[in-house]
């Protein structure tokens, strides 16, 4: 499996890994894909998957570098150890090893809640501190109030979305912050859903989406890759980008991780940014 190098640390993580925002029913199909090579399993208060997460892990702690998230309501002192507290019990862990502020909060300082994530971290409960949805200005101010490193920001990055590479991108590599890309394959026009129906994907401008999957539907046929492969190719070919895709069974789960196989050419990649450039 193709790891990445987390931020200036000494952890190396897989490339793909497996997002649980889209609840698995079947926690077999998490513990799957971590014997598959997707050993980076992200989640977060928010979604409700944290239980069936571990579940999945609970006998194969030690080959997973596990991540979750806390909800910005949370982010005072007290409710840091709280909601750390919750999730180490629902994840059934003695550690979390990356720990993500899910978005930043006008409401409470973030001295307070960065305080309380390095006490954590000197605890020995989390690792690692991450952020996600974070801009420039708010990870500059978030790291200036913290004496242990933000080694991550996880946000939207696609073929469509793709605003951080103004400024975001440049500064975390300036920075070695490493980039978790969700929604890395992006949904453009009729995409296959986890039970087997297809419906109109609903982000963003359709024609563009629409435009972008015909292209992607066309490289892929020209180099035996499906669209989805060349879409999380485009999307980690940085060399500070890691993903976490969602994935509803095992075979996607393998199909993700062979997007890391193969090239995209020069051609292809401009092609592919020419439809919706930044």
């Amino acid at each position: 499996m193709y790891t990445k190098q987390l931020s200036d640390t000494n952890i190396e993580i897989p490339v793909i890994g497996l997002g649980t925002s889209l609840f698995i029913e079947d926690p077999s199909i998490i513990t799957a894909g971590v014997e598959l090579g997707a050993t980076h399993i992200d989640t977060a208060e928010s979604y409700g998957t944290e239980p069936a997460v571990g579940k999945a892990i609970k006998n194969i702690r030690d080959k997973v570098f596990l991540s979750t998230k806390i909800s910005p309501i949370n982010f005072s002192e007290k409710n840091v150890f709280e909601a750390a507290h919750n999730s180490l019990k629902k994840l059934n862990v003695n550690h979390i090893d990356l720990y993500q502020l899910h978005a930043y909060s006008d409401e409470i300082p973030i001295e307070e809640t960065m305080e309380a994530m390095n006490k954590l971290v000197d605890q020995g409960k989390i690792r690692f501190i991450g952020v996600s949805n974070f801009d420039v200005k708010q990870l500059e101010r978030a790291q200036k109030s913290s004496n242990h490193k933000i080694v991550s920001n996880q946000v939207i990055y696609n073929l469509y979305d793709r605003e951080i590479e103004k400024e975001l991108i440049p500064f975390c590599e300036k920075n070695q912050i490493t980039i978790i890309a969700y929604t890395p394959i992006g949904k453009f026009g009729y995409t296959e859903e986890q039970k087997g129906e297809r419906k109109r994907a609903d982000s963003g401008d359709q024609n563009a989406n629409t435009k972008i999957r015909k292209l992607l539907d066309e490289v892929g046929e020209s180099i035996g890759k499906t669209w989805a492969q060349v879409a999380l190719n485009w999307c980690v070919r940085n060399p500070q980008i890691i993903a976490i895709p969602k994935a509803s069974s095992k075979k996607r789960i393998l199909e993700n991780l062979e997007s890391t196989n193969f090239q995209l050419s020069d051609s292809q990649i401009n092609s592919l940014e020419s439809i919706v450039p930044i």
